[in-house]
C-alpha cells in the first residue's frame, strides 16, 4: 500500500522537499509508486504528471528488479521542487550497476524512457543507490 500524500502545486512560489516514500521490494511497488506521485503532485499539469509518474515507475522498477531479494530491502522516492525543475531520487541498497542496456524482449527500455523524457538523469552511490532525474515543470 502506498504512503498517505499530501497534493502539492510546484509553482514560482513553492519550494523545497514536497515528499519521501519507501515501497517494498515488491513487484507492486512500482504501481503504488505512481499513485502516490499523482496524489502528491496532483496539481501539477497534466502532461508534465504524465511524465514523471512514466519516470518514476521506470525507476521504481528497475530498483525492485535490481536489488537483492531480502525482507528489509526497500526502494525510497524522495521528491524536491527548486526554481520550476522537479527532482525525484530512486534509491534501494543494490550494487548501483546501471547503464541503458540493449533493448529486448524482456525489457531494457527503462533508462532509455528516462533519458528521452527527463531533462537530466544521473546516478550516484553513497552505500546505496541513488538514479534520479530531473524535469523543468511548465506549471498548470
Amino acid at each position: 500500500m502506498a504512503p498517505e500524500a499530501q497534493p502539492a502545486a510546484p509553482g514560482a512560489t513553492h519550494a523545497g522537499h514536497l515528499g519521501t516514500a519507501a515501497f517494498p521490494r515488491a513487484p507492486q511497488s512500482a504501481g503504488d509508486a505512481r499513485r502516490w506521485m499523482r496524489k502528491l503532485l496532483g496539481l501539477l499539469g497534466e502532461d508534465d504528471l504524465d511524465n514523471v509518474v512514466i519516470l518514476v515507475s521506470e525507476l521504481v522498477t528497475n530498483a525492485v528488479t535490481h536489488t537483492e531479494e531480502r525482507d528489509s530491502a526497500k526502494v525510497s522516492v524522495n521528491v524536491t521542487y527548486n526554481d520550476a525543475v522537479l527532482k525525484v531520487e530512486v534509491t534501494d541498497d543494490g550494487s548501483g550497476e546501471w547503464g541503458i542496456p540493449q533493448l529486448g524482449r524482456d525489457g531494457g527500455r527503462g533508462l532509455a524512457i528516462v533519458e528521452k523524457l527527463s531533462d537530466l538523469y544521473g546516478v550516484t552511490h553513497s552505500g546505496d543507490t541513488t538514479v534520479w532525474f530531473e524535469l523543468k515543470t511548465t506549471g498548470q
